[in-house]
């Protein structure tokens, strides 16, 4: 069985956001309130151009999102050897079930894990 190499694709923002739209997992990075992350899994969505993530105002990442607006998104693929990505950006705290509105501000490339190529 050959192995799997590492692939990293830099991508645009509309590229971004074609790569999120049809998934759904997630991890939700917050920062607590000593400025160590918290780490949520959860679903989302793409609206408008930004993540979407509903949840609770009693929830770790509303309030972390709340005092601190800067978030990573970790959007994953269904397998879970899929290609995915961090979208780092501002999330805005809505409505009284809490959806967070995660806007991209930068994002890293499109990986897919794997062995380095020379090792494969």
């Amino acid at each position: 069985m050959s192995r799997q190499i590492a692939v990293n694709t830099a991508v645009t923002l509309d590229e971004l956001l074609d790569f999120v739209r049809p998934r759904h997992h997630a991890i939700v990075i917050t920062a607590r309130a000593d400025g160590q992350p918290q780490a949520s899994p959860v679903t989302c969505a793409l609206a408008e151009g930004r993540i979407v993530i509903a949840t609770y105002p009693e929830r770790a990442k509303t309030r972390n999102a709340r005092r601190n607006q800067r978030v990573s998104v970790v959007v994953l693929s269904d397998d879970f050897s899929g290609p995915w990505v961090q979208v780092d950006g501002r999330a805005e705290v809505r409505q009284g079930k809490s959806l967070l509105r995660v806007t991209p501000v930068r994002w890293g490339p499109v990986a897919t894990g794997g062995f380095p190529a020379r090792l494969a």
